[in-house]
């Protein structure tokens, strides 16, 4: 899905399609229109299926602000305080907001 030009509406059919989706491991999203919205669309995709096999995101040259990384951090890298297993082992975030 690298160089797209993905933007919400795109992300938010990604976030449907990660919701049943069994076997894509690694997900390349980079160089594309992507904002805070699109992105937490598909984070809950991700969350929502609980066979997700997704361990590798590339986001890389979107347009996510720090709030949109820490979001998916938050839930995905490193979900402590909600108790769920780490998704997500590798994240490649360069060159967003």
């Amino acid at each position: 899905m690298y160089r797209n030009i993905l933007d919400v509406d795109g992300a938010r059919s990604l976030g449907k399609m990660l919701k049943v989706n069994k076997t894509l491991e690694f997900l390349d999203i980079g160089h594309n229109r992507i904002r805070e919205t699109g992105l937490k669309a598909i984070v809950d995709g991700i969350l929502t299926n609980p066979d997700c096999k997704l361990h590798q995101l590339g986001i890389r040259a979107n347009f996510i602000s720090d709030d949109g990384i820490n979001m998916m951090f938050e839930k995905l890298v490193f979900p402590v305080s909600s108790g769920k297993k780490q998704q997500l082992t590798h994240v490649y975030i360069k060159q967003n907001f």
